[in-house]
């Protein structure tokens, strides 16, 4: 469907303008909703949120991102 379509090029937008500092996250997108998973320390999460947000600022069609991390593992 057209909103499966729009769904996946906003994702994709996305992606493109947070590759170069994060080439490892994942990104979904619904609605103009879109949600950011990516491993760091969870001490890093507010930073990490603050320049994903800096990065994503003029997306057309974005209306919010959230970042989830997940937690690095020692082993």
């Amino acid at each position: 469907s057209q909103q499966s379509l729009d769904n996946l090029a906003l994702a994709a937008k996305v992606k493109a303008r947070i590759i170069g500092a994060y080439p490892a996250a994942t990104v979904t997108a619904a609605e103009g909703r879109v949600l950011v998973h990516l491993k760091a320390a969870g001490v890093m999460e507010p930073a990490v949120e603050a320049e994903i947000q800096a990065l994503t600022g003029q997306v057309p069609g974005l209306q919010e991102i959230k970042v989830h991390l997940i937690p690095l593992s020692l082993f």
